[in-house]
């Protein structure tokens, strides 16, 4: 099976040559998670934190310099997880290419099915059209289909969303990257597990200049987000913050 993953990342994802630019030698494969340590030791758990299947590398050299661009296609058990990766990453402003993507200065972040792609600069000096053109070619080789992003991702209001501000995650460590809390805790209080979806984004408030952050979890059931509501109550309470009590929850004060 993985040799058959290997040979489908090399004819349809990684061409030879695209334009000018050539592919300097087959694509480096790492599956799994020992493998994926070897790539990136000290920044495997957040990708290990959704359901990571590998990541294949390649480098591409502009013809008659010394130009040249490094290309990663992750692949994810599934489309939602692509794509959280890929809010996870991105930065920078929208762009046309695969189901969605990011540009900041020459580096680029390509959403595509079960792929998330990235390209930057490698060597030399190299362009944002540059990158653009190398992502959107390896961009059309992947047939992801139709798509769509996580459910959970649909529940967030639109009224000042700050754009490309979402961040799509299942887990704790992802959270903790975000910052939402005003402190740090070690507690998963929020009970944030694999099994748990998660979107966190920005958003631009009328009462001050500073952006407020919406954080919403979606749980297996009811009680256990019920358990991690009075969690986070409790800790804010921890920190002398003053709580209001409002809704199906408590529809009385509590004494």
């Amino acid at each position: 099976v993985m040799i058959s993953e290997i040979d489908l990342t090399e004819s349809d994802f990684f061409p030879e040559s695209i334009g000018r630019w050539q592919r300097k030698r087959r694509p480096i494969v790492y599956a799994g998670k020992d493998k994926l340590f070897e790539y990136i030791n000290g920044g495997a758990e957040t990708y290990l934190s959704y359901s990571f299947v590998q990541v294949s590398v390649s480098t591409y050299i502009l013809k008659d310099t010394g130009n040249s661009i490094k290309v990663n296609i992750w692949e994810f058990g599934n489309s939602d997880d692509a794509y959280g990766v890929f809010t996870k990453d991105r930065a920078g402003q929208d762009i046309k290419i695969g189901n969605e993507a990011s540009l900041y200065e020459n580096y680029l972040w390509i959403w595509e099915g079960k792929y998330f792609i990235s390209v930057e600069p490698y060597m030399g000096s190299i362009t944002p059209d540059e990158v653009t053109f190398i992502g959107t070619s390896i961009a059309n080789n992947i047939l992801s289909g139709k798509v769509y992003v996580p459910t959970i991702v649909g529940y967030l209001p639109e009224e000042g969303y700050i754009q490309g501000s979402s961040k799509f995650f299942h887990e704790k460590i992802i959270l903790d990257n975000i910052y939402i809390f005003d402190k740090f805790t070690d507690e998963n209080i929020l009970n944030l597990s694999e099994q748990t979806d998660a979107v966190v984004a920005e958003y631009k408030s009328k009462k001050s200049s500073l952006p407020f952050k919406i954080l919403i979890v979606k749980y297996r059931n009811k009680s256990i987000a019920k358990k991690s509501f009075q969690n986070f109550i409790e800790l804010r309470k921890s920190w002398g913050e003053k709580i209001t009590y409002a809704g199906a929850l408590y529809p009385t004060p509590p004494p």
